[in-house]
């Protein structure tokens, strides 16, 4: 018998696995995802190692070295997670290593250490029943404590205590001493009153035909509902049957960890117990108590980020993916996967089901849904009443007659009225900074990153500068053209701070904030402006998609989104998806409780199809113009897509390179792939590496793939240049 490696080390996997002798006595105990002493190198140094696999036999035939011990009674991670790395690296081209690092984390190897409990209080019966509680007189912060553990339900933790009494650790110990206030172990947090909404007839008919369904077999859902259809009831609704009846867990995912917040208090009001969460920005011992829940099969909801895929359920029963639409699903760093697609790999090997949510769904979710190879749920009417009206302003009249401004005077009349109504207004634009970029009337000259292939955008936060929003170079902003000195140095473009500046002098007493990556960089702030906004201190935001996504702001009468064109101007496949997604997203914001609600989608292509589907909420319209363009250009869902990147700081050899991997691609494929030519990357020069690329075009299933992973792992190998791959890029141009 043979055992699979990978060796870890200082937090790491390091590239490669190998083959080691089970010892007899081993073969009975050894299980995948334990950990293993072995020998390693010509010293034959012991090595901590993590089983990946167990075979009959090894491809190397002579000289395997016998595993020295066994580290674990039990596996570390649950058997899913490791099958999923296998996945992981078979279908989106990176080694074993690369996936167990994404898949195991570093938490599962940490030593088990005993949780800290923090020290809890409760009154004596003494105390309760003397006078004063036994106190002498006087002692204010004392007397408070005692009166709060007196009305306590259960044992107070001193952090509570001391921030509602103002009582110090020492005068609590003086208090224990004398025998009125004892310790307590702290207690789990009793579960309040759940607030169960009345489900609508087409909530129901939704979770009824998603247990029917489920009972028939089926384990892939699309819960596809208009914004404010209350999809979020739905699959509460599921988690509560599936928690209560079967004892599962549930996971929730959300795009950002931003939103996690919000859908925290969503989910404790409505189940009455806290919701454990999960996600990068937590402190280690708040990540270990989920992980260890997690492995526990405590029944109960989950909530997290891309990353809470990967805790160690034993019990999963159901996953949701909200906003699946969202581009923060799919990875950009190696391995660059999909999470639905890992996702749904997990519920077929733990019997889990799989529910994606969102109002716009990805195309290809849709075809799948719209082919029977998913179940398909719908919510086609808002529970508050209609959606509201979209009009669409011709921005190239504005020029015609005179307005530069970027608001129109449209908008600008809405705005007027949505103040005097007292209503909100939010402003949506997905670009950040003052200009685009800045040009010389004069010589053309454009001020560009010396990093990457892209203009500096310009930000007038106090001293004016230029930046580079990829590699975050920056300089300060001249007045006078750095190639020829000519004053006629112009601002170009547009961005929130621009969009905020106009608002400010149009509206001048309005309370006007700005929302997008600058604002959000102090700890805190991106909560802080949305809470100020939810609870009406603020009269017009200005944001980029970050105030677009899955917010549930009660008082938006009004909505505009500038440059509703923007997304569309990049040459690329997955262009006018997002652009539909976004604009209609943002438009979803407006009137979610009722009331005469507007949207105003500005545009200097008001003709533009996938703008016409977006401002008349036709998501199915716009469906069937895209599938139709992707299924004649053999486009998937109908194909895959492989994009091989070639990075080098020589363009030279990055070329020679590219044009390797084209060659050897091509090889491989025979006639089962459609390879293009070596081309740059649009983004040709990124912090300071040149990029190229070559992609290949291929039916699933089909022996491309396998092939094509083969000459992958050799030419990482061969070539000087970074390889790395990323199926059904982002952006194929």
């Amino acid at each position: 018998m043979v055992a699979r490696v990978a060796l870890y080390a200082s937090g790491i996997f390091p590239p490669g696995v190998y083959d080691y002798e089970i010892p007899t006595d081993f073969i009975e105990t050894l299980k995948p995802a334990m950990r293993v002493a072995v020998p390693f190198g010509k010293s034959n140094k012991t090595r901590q190692a993590f089983v990946v696999s167990i075979h009959l036999e090894s491809e190397y035939k002579n000289g395997l070295k016998p595993i020295i011990d066994i580290l674990d009674d039990e596996p570390i991670v649950p058997l899913h997670l490791v099958e999923s790395a296998s996945f992981i690296a078979r279908e989106y081209f990176c080694s074993l290593t690369e996936a167990l690092a994404c898949v195991v984390p570093q938490i599962a190897f940490a030593p088990k250490k005993k949780p800290k409990q923090e020290a809890c209080y409760e009154i004596t019966q003494e105390a309760l029943l003397t006078p004063g509680y036994g106190l002498a007189k006087g002692g204010g912060r004392q007397q408070a404590a005692m009166a709060l553990l007196a009305e306590a339900v259960q044992p107070m933790p001193f952090s509570l205590l001391g921030a509602e009494s103002g009582i110090s650790k020492k005068s609590l110990e003086s208090l224990e001493k004398n025998g009125l206030v004892a310790r307590s172990q702290i207690v789990q947090k009793p579960k309040g009153q759940p607030v169960k909404p009345h489900l609508t007839d087409a909530q129901q008919k939704a979770v009824n035909g998603f247990f029917e369904a489920r009972a028939a077999g089926c384990s892939e859902f699309l819960l596809y509902g208009v914004t404010g259809s209350g999809k979020t009831n739905v699959f509460f609704e599921i988690f509560e049957r599936i928690i209560e009846g079967e004892g599962a867990q549930c996971l929730m995912l959300v795009p950002e960890i931003s939103l996690t917040p919000q859908m925290v208090g969503l989910i404790e009001r409505r189940f009455g117990t806290s919701v454990v969460a999960f996600h990068s920005r937590q402190s280690a011992s708040k990540r270990q108590e989920a992980y260890d829940l997690a492995k526990s099969g405590s029944p109960q909801v989950f909530l997290g980020a891309r990353s809470a895929l990967f805790l160690p359920f034993t019990n999963i029963g159901a996953i949701v993916i909200d906003e699946e639409h969202e581009a923060s699903y799919k990875s950009s760093l190696t391995p660059r996967y999909e999470t639905g697609n890992v996702a749904l790999n997990i519920c077929k090997l733990t019997g889990a089901c799989l529910i994606y949510s969102s109002a716009t769904p990805s195309i290809q979710t849709f075809y799948k849904a719209k082919t029977g190879q998913c179940g398909l749920l719908e919510l086609p009417e808002r529970i508050s009443g209609n959606l509201p009206e979209v009009e669409i302003i011709d921005m190239r009249k504005e020029l015609y007659t005179g307005n530069r401004s970027t608001i129109s005077r449209a908008l600008a009349a809405e705005i007027s009225e949505a103040l005097d109504r007292k209503e909100q207004s939010l402003l949506y634009l997905n670009r950040r900074g003052h200009s685009t970029y800045m040009f010389c009337r004069d010589c053309g000259y454009v001020e560009e990153c010396p990093n990457c292939s892209v203009s500096l955008t310009l930000h007038e936060s106090g001293r004016p500068f230029l930046t580079c929003h990829y590699c975050g170079f920056r300089k300060n902003a001249m007045e006078n053209c750095p190639s020829c000195s000519s004053p006629r140095f112009r601002k170009m473009g547009t961005g929130t701070q621009k969009i905020e500046q106009d608002a400010k002098a149009l509206f001048p007493n309005a309370r006007i904030m700005r929302l997008d990556s600058d604002t959000a960089k102090a700890a805190g702030s991106y909560q802080a402006i949305l809470d100020e906004f939810a609870l009406g201190g603020i009269d017009i935001l200005v944001g980029t998609q970050m105030v677009a996504k899955g917010h549930d702001f009660s008082n938006v009468g009004l909505v505009g989104i500038m440059l509703a064109e923007s997304t569309l101007s990049i040459p690329d496949l997955n262009s006018p998806a997002r652009a539909f997604q976004l604009a209609t997203q943002a438009a979803g914001r407006a009137g979610r409780r009722g009331g005469q609600a507007k949207v105003l989608m500005q545009t200097y292509q008001p003709e533009n199809s996938t703008l016409v589907f977006a401002s008349q909420h036709d998501y199915e319209g716009f469906y069937a113009y895209d599938i139709s363009h992707r299924q004649s250009s053999k486009y998937p869902p109908f194909t895959e897509i492989a994009g091989f990147y070639i990075a080098n700081e020589d363009d030279e050899k990055c070329m020679a390179d590219a044009a390797k991997v084209h060659e050897a691609l091509v090889s491989a494929s025979g006639k089962s792939a459609r390879v293009l030519p070596a081309s740059p990357n649009r983004l040709h020069k990124l912090k300071g590496k040149y990029i190229w690329q070559v992609m290949a075009i291929y039916h699933v299933p089909g022996p491309f793939k396998t092939a094509a992973l083969r000459e992958y792992n050799t030419l990482r190998a061969k070539i000087l240049s970074t390889l790395f791959v990323e199926v059904n890029p982002s952006s194929l141009i």
